[in-house]
This record gives C-alpha cells, sequence and structure tokens, in this order.
C-alpha cells in the first residue's frame, strides 16, 4: 500500500471515532473551578478559628488515604499476576518487532539512542528511524555511523511526531511495533520483558513501560525520577483492569493490527499528548493495555525550572484533550469506573489542590497563619512516604534518599506544580493557544556514568 493512501486511511479511521467524542464541556468547567477556587480564597480570609479548614484538611486528607490504599494493594495484586507470567528465552523463533524511533533536531543524543537499541538481547527486530526534517546534524550522524541493514532510515517534510509515528507503523514488517523516543536508551533486556505479555495472553493489545531519569544529578531532577517511580505505581494498579491509561513516549510496545485498527496516531485533531490520546482510543475500543516494570526507558529529564513547567504546561493540557477527545466514547461502551477514575485524576484532582491552596493563601494573607497548612501538607506528605516505600522496594531504589526528595518536594515544587497544572488547564478550557515546546537536549554523553551500565544490576527479567 502507498503511503500517501496509508496515511488518508488512518485519517479516515480517526474521522469515523471523532463523531463519537464528547462537545466541549470546557466553559462549565472554567466557571465552575473559578467559582469555587475564589470561594475558598475568601472563605479562609474570614474564618478566622479555621472551621471551614478543618472541613477541607478531612475532605482532602480522607481522598489521599483513599488513593494510596487503592494504590497500594492494586500493586500488590498486579505484582503477584506479574509473577505468574513465563519468563521468555532469546530465540530465533520469538515474533518480529519493529522499532520507531522518530527524531527532530536530536544530533546530541541519537547516536547512543540507536547504539542502545543495538544492544537489545532479542534475536528478530527492526528499525526504523524516522527523521522529522531535521535542521541540525541528526542526519550526518546517522549516515555516518555504519549502520546495519536491519537499520532504515526514512526522511520525511518536518510533519510532526505523530506523522512520524506513523509513517514508521506503515513501513515496518513486525508483528509488534515498539515506539521509542530518540533522547531515550532503553534496557537491554526491555523488549524480552515486554513481549512475553502478548505470548501470555494473546488478547493484550499494548504493554507500557516505564520511564527512569538518566541525569540524576541535582534535586530538581530527582524529584522527577521519583515522579515516575510514583506513576509506576499507578500503571501497575491499572494494570489489574488492562486499562493503563498512559503508554509513555520513551517506550511503549504495541500489536500493530491494533494501533492500525484504532486509526495510529492522531493526525485530523492533533493534541498535545499523542501517547495518552492513542492509549485512551485503544482503551475506547475495548483494547487491553498492562504494565510492564521491567522494560526500562532512560530519558533526559528538564535540568531546570523553566524547561520543568514548560513540559508539564503542555503535558496537562495534552492529557486533558486526550480525555475530551475519548471521554464520551468510554462511557458509551459502558466503562464508567475508568471514566471517573480518569476525570478525577486529570480535572478535579488539580482543581481540588488548588482549592486546598487557596483556602490556605487567603487565610495567610488575613490572618499571617499557616499552623494548618503545615499540618494538612505534612499529613499528606505521610501518606505518599507510604507509596514510597513500596515503589523504591520494588524498583530497588534507595529508600531513605527518596523520601528526602519527597520531603523537600511536598513543601516546595509540588506547590508550584499543582498550581501550575491548574492554570494550564484553565487555558486549556479558555482555548488559549499553544506550540509544541522542544526540550534543549544537553546529551547523554554529559553523565559520568552510563545509564545502560548502572542498570544492569538493577533489572530481573
Amino acid at each position: 500500500m502507498p503511503l500517501d493512501v496509508g496515511i488518508e486511511n488512518l485519517k479516515q479511521i480517526q474521522q469515523s471515532l471523532a463523531k463519537s467524542r464528547i462537545a466541549s464541556f470546557d466553559t462549565l468547567l472554567k466557571i465552575s473551578s473559578l467559582f469555587v477556587v475564589s470561594v475558598a480564597f475568601v472563605t479562609g480570609s474570614l474564618d478566622s478559628d479555621n472551621y471551614f479548614g478543618l472541613t477541607i484538611f478531612i475532605v482532602g486528607c480522607t481522598y489521599q488515604i483513599i488513593r494510596m490504599i487503592f494504590y497500594f494493594f492494586g500493586v500488590l495484586k498486579w505484582n503477584k499476576k506479574l509473577q505468574k507470567i513465563p519468563q521468555i528465552e532469546n530465540s530465533n523463533t520469538l515474533p518480529l518487532v519493529s522499532i520507531i524511533v522518530p527524531c527532530f533536531n536530536e544530533e546530541k543524543v541519537i547516536q547512543q539512542s540507536v547504539r542502545s537499541l543495538l544492544e537489545l538481547e532479542y534475536s528478530n527486530y527492526e528499525i526504523l528511524i524516522v527523521d522529522d526534517g531535521s535542521t541540525d546534524k541528526t542526519l550526518d550522524i546517522l549516515k555516518a555511523m555504519q549502520l546495519p541493514l536491519k537499520i532504515k532510515i526514512i526522511a520525511q517534510e518536518n510533519s510532526g511526531k505523530a506523522l512520524a509515528l506513523n509513517n514508521g507503523i506503515l513501513k515496518s514488517q513486525g508483528e509488534y511495533i515498539l515506539c521509542v523516543d530518540a533522547d531515550s536508551v532503553l534496557h537491554p533486556k526491555s523488549l524480552l520483558a515486554g513481549i512475553k505479555h502478548f505470548l501470555h495472553d494473546s488478547t493484550t493489545d499494548a504493554v507500557a513501560g516505564t520511564v527512569r531519569a538518566s541525569n540524576k544529578h541535582q534535586f530538581i531532577t530527582c524529584y522527577q525520577d521519583l515522579e515516575y517511580c510514583l506513576g509506576d505505581l499507578q500503571k501497575s494498579c491499572l494494570s489489574n483492569f488492562a486499562k493503563v491509561n498512559i503508554i509513555p513516549g520513551p517506550v511503549g510496545l504495541f500489536k500493530k493490527s491494533s494501533v492500525l485498527a484504532s486509526g495510529g496516531y492522531e493526525l485530523v485533531n492533533k493534541t498535545f499528548a499523542e501517547d495518552t490520546e492513542l492509549t485512551l482510543r485503544l482503551i475506547s475500543q475495548n483494547g487491553r493495555v498492562v504494565f510492564e516494570p521491567n522494560m526500562i526507558s532512560y530519558t533526559e529529564v528538564p535540568a531546570d525550572w523553566l524547561s520543568l513547567l514548560r513540559q508539564r504546561y503542555r503535558w496537562t493540557r495534552g492529557i486533558y484533550q486526550a480525555l475530551r477527545k475519548n471521554l464520551k466514547i468510554l462511557i458509551s461502551q459502558k466503562n464508567y469506573s475508568f471514566s471517573a477514575y480518569l476525570f478525577l485524576e486529570k480535572v478535579w484532582t488539580p482543581v481540588m489542590e488548588f482549592t486546598i491552596l487557596s483556602y490556605f493563601v487567603g487565610h495567610f494573607v488575613a490572618f499571617a497563619n499557616i499552623d494548618l497548612f503545615f499540618v494538612y501538607t505534612s499529613a499528606v506528605f505521610f501518606a505518599e512516604a507510604v507509596l514510597v516505600a513500596l515503589s523504591t522496594h520494588l524498583a530497588r531504589r534507595n529508600f531513605l534518599f527518596n523520601l528526602n526528595v519527597l520531603l523537600l518536594s511536598r513543601f516546595s515544587i509540588s506547590i508550584v506544580i499543582s498550581t501550575w497544572k491548574y492554570l494550564a488547564l484553565l487555558e486549556e478550557w479558555s482555548e488559549v493557544n499553544m506550540t509544541w515546546d522542544k526540550l534543549n537536549r544537553k546529551g547523554l554523553s554529559s553523565l559520568n556514568t552510563s545509564p545502560i551500565q548502572n542498570a544492569k544490576s538493577e533489572i530481573v527479567c
């Protein structure tokens, strides 16, 4: 099939699904959230005895404890299931996997990324590197590497990551597709860890991997690595229902037929979180998505505040865009509990956190008192500490170090991020224009040690 015909077919599938998408209720969300936040601020400035503050304290703590219990027992249940899935050995009988690597101006990282793919302990795979019109030396570096025949380089005009991924998928030969970001480095056993889910259960449509920060050399990057670690608990919990809601861009393994049937990555109504949008579209078509903790990708995370805030701004708006596009069809498929969970996590939680913060700010402005805020934040910290203990145990990380990161972040960066998420939602509801923001890479070569060398002692496939 010609490439342009394949792309048009994907667009037609996406357009047919778009007819079922929910009408925007952004205005209602914007007005109601602003009203609640304003009431919280005014109430805080008038509530001298903290009567209303105690109510907020009880509601907020109860919600956090319920989340903690849900994730805690969900993770334990999924890990028991993982132990029952038989491990596989590398052999020539394994199915062909096509690795798709979209890239745009990745001259600082593309070489080490490709080398990590060539070190994969998997006998049957091909690599398709799709250059999205890079203006730097990315293509020159690739051509100078004397790559083996199983690596194909596809050049296209600058059209975006989604089209680059779709082009790679349409030109691939494999039964399964592994999508990898060009700034990421995979652990050698990642493919073996991921493919076993398809061989164990043929109804599996996709496997989400885990992401770790490759540049953990300062507080802001250690904080993000801890976030990824805690995010794995969420993915583990949702795996019990085969409804992992985000397949991360740095490492996601798909059944090719399922991706094509769902229309591929979004081209018609583009989002700023194409990986989340595809994941929710798969689930809305009764797709089964699970999590594999040993399918590991190391990626360079933002190392300064401005880059981190820009990234979280894009993620927050993109995830909401994906949710808005797929919520109606999820509900029509009677995924009521999952739809409610998504709305609570992606919309209600950021609004609730900012509302609670607004009350405490109002109370501090009027009475110069932060006692209840300190108690509330401490209570949330202790609830999250339980999850940190579980996540660091499962990932074999230093508990005390990550606990200190959690403590420092809970009273600093977490407050900023919560505020930023709400403001991002507010701008999305107000239809403020935004553009794709690319992280300025420093390159994995700047690290003292290779992330692959550090990982080989951690993984048990």
